[in-house]
């Protein structure tokens, strides 16, 4: 915390606070903070767990990395589920509703948009490019962490129907990598299929489990 809010909490003068910190801890120096600058773990994504795992799953299909890799954000229809990705990054930032209209449909998303600098080098180096979209790929992460990368992607680019489940996206490699991904843990995938500039790959199953 800053030493202003610190003392503004704790109903302290800030100079004060200041003076009898220097004095009794003359060999710890203070960090200036930057104005307005939100809370974050900045270390998110730098340990692969069953959480990043899922998470990156989304980012790979929903996210979105700037150019310079300095920012990234998230925009889904669910608020609730935006406000779970905001408790896993252990932030503050703040989510922000957009409303556009398709087909004389107003239709509503939430966005969380972040700056952070190690945040999006770890992205980077775990496949979220800029041009995700006819680029992205399926990083390799540790097996174990499978299920989890592929919840997320299913969350973002699958889908569930009855005795069947699913994956679109508009690059044939990355749908291939999840047929490579399921097929290496015995789960059989039909052929991809090609339609409306988008690939897609579905997996039957005998019953609803």
């Amino acid at each position: 915390k800053s030493q202003s809010k610190f003392a503004k909490e704790n109903g302290i003068c800030r100079q004060v606070l200041s003076d009898k910190f220097k004095a009794k801890y003359p060999y710890i120096k203070t960090l200036r903070l930057e104005p307005n600058k939100k809370n974050i773990n900045s270390e998110a994504f730098s340990i692969i767990n069953e959480d990043s795992a899922y998470w990156l799953g989304m980012m790979l299909t929903d996210g979105y990395v700037s150019k310079d890799y300095k920012n990234f954000e998230l925009t889904l229809k669910d608020k609730e589920h935006i406000e779970k990705f905001k408790s896993f990054l252990q932030s503050d930032h703040k989510i922000s509703k957009r409303t556009i209209v398709i087909n004389n449909k107003e239709c509503i998303s939430w966005r969380i948009s972040i700056k952070d600098d190690n945040i999006c080098k770890d992205l980077k180096n775990l496949g979220c490019c800029n041009n995700k979209s006819f680029n992205v790929r399926i990083p390799k992460i540790d097996k174990k962490y499978h299920k989890d990368l592929i919840r997320g992607i299913l969350d973002g680019d699958g889908y569930i129907g009855q005795k069947t489940a699913g994956f679109c996206s508009g690059n044939k490699d990355f749908i291939q990598d999840i047929i490579d991904v399921l097929e290496e843990h015995d789960i059989s995938c039909g052929k991809i299929t090609h339609s409306r500039n988008l690939y897609s790959v579905r997996i039957r199953t005998a019953n609803n489990n």
